[in-house]
């Protein structure tokens, strides 16, 4: 995945996936647990990051409806992606999980 080619060859000139690294970084780790530390200690950020995450997939949607899509198939999509996120971020996780254990990375494949 992700983590497994940019640490790989994520060097520079290239940076291979440093974008997609800290937005899944972001999105699937870092704004989620601000979320679940504000619901204990501050309601109104709470409700921010909630806002945050709502004008994230609005925005995602907008871009696909202005590409043709349906509203339905747009709003999906871009809930999907923000969605997804937090399973990306689990991959990367398991990544260098492996990695720091010298475990063997095991490719999912589907028959």
């Amino acid at each position: 995945g992700y983590a497994n080619i940019n640490h790989l060859h994520g060097g520079a000139p290239l940076h291979y996936f440093r974008r997609q690294i800290v937005s899944v970084c972001a999105w699937g780790a870092a704004i989620p647990s601000l979320f679940i530390i504000s619901l204990f200690t501050s309601p109104l950020l709470a409700v921010i990051t909630l806002l945050l995450y709502s004008a994230a997939i609005t925005k995602t949607a907008l871009r696909m409806k202005f590409n043709g899509y349906t509203a339905r198939i747009s709003f999906a999509y871009a809930v999907l992606i923000y969605t997804g996120k937090v399973a990306e971020f689990a991959g990367i996780l398991e990544y260098w999980k492996n990695t720091i254990l010298s475990r063997q990375h095991t490719i999912i494949e589907y028959k």
